[in-house]
């Protein structure tokens, strides 16, 4: 009976010790959920055809998530509004949310105008957003879809 245990007790310490550092290799991460919505569009902060549309990005994530570059497409009551082209980097901390602000040109107008003139200080809105995020040597994009409300004036201070 001894020596049964004399042989087994080395192994049982020798497969302790596998398993321990097997549980020590790093591994990947498979990046979760990052979003982008509309906080606020506001025909009145530029002239002409112009506006600001401030984004909001949320990282659902437990790590940073960093973006090279991002392109979005805004639409108002089903009506294509802009396109926002940003080559600027956008980097988020761990399970938090920051905002942008990018001026656009307006694809029509007329339709900000008349929501205007109406009085709406409320519109229902959908983005379409390609992230653009690069780990090494690869080029990963995130694409994502959202809908929802947003303010017809200027974002709210932060």
């Amino acid at each position: 009976m001894r020596g049964m245990l004399s042989r087994l007790l080395p192994a049982c310490l020798l497969l302790s010790l596998g398993l321990m550092l097997a549980g020590c290799q790093s591994r990947t991460y498979e990046l979760g959920e990052i979003t982008a919505s509309v906080e606020a569009i506001d025909p009145d902060a530029l002239p002409g055809d112009r506006a600001v549309i401030t984004l909001r990005f949320i990282n659902d994530n437990i790590v940073p998530v960093s973006f090279i570059e991002s392109k979005h497409k805004v639409q108002i009551n089903g009506v294509n509004l802009a396109e926002i082209d940003n080559p600027e980097p956008v980097g988020l901390a761990p399970l938090s949310t920051t905002t942008r602000a990018y001026p656009v040109v307006l694809l029509n107008p007329a339709l900000v105008r008349q929501l205007v003139a109406q009085g709406q200080t409320e519109v229902s809105y959908k983005l379409d957003s390609v992230m653009l995020r690069q780990r090494n040597e690869v080029r990963e994009r995130k694409k994502g879809e959202t809908s929802g409300r947003t303010i017809l004036g200027p974002a709210p201070k932060e």
